[in-house]
């Protein structure tokens, strides 16, 4: 339900988030997922968690931004 409201916004959204994000419908599941990846790190591997910590830094913010005002309008 939610996730269908959300990807009506899709367009709207990627461009506050400034590029674009991983948009996967389970209808299966309770849960669907929107989502951005970084691509050849592993959580397993120590070199990569400053990596990982600065994507996480740098992006979860803007995530939370680009989707807070459709979020708020959809209650």
């Amino acid at each position: 339900m939610y996730f269908k409201k959300l990807l009506r916004n899709k367009a709207a959204i990627e461009e506050a988030f400034g590029q674009e994000l991983v948009w996967e419908e389970q209808p299966e599941n309770k849960m669907s997922k929107i989502k951005i990846e970084k691509k050849r790190v592993s959580m397993f591997n120590e070199a990569d968690w400053e990596i990982m910590n600065e994507f996480i830094v740098t992006n979860l913010p803007k995530f939370e931004n680009a989707l807070n005002p459709f979020l708020k309008n959809i209650k």
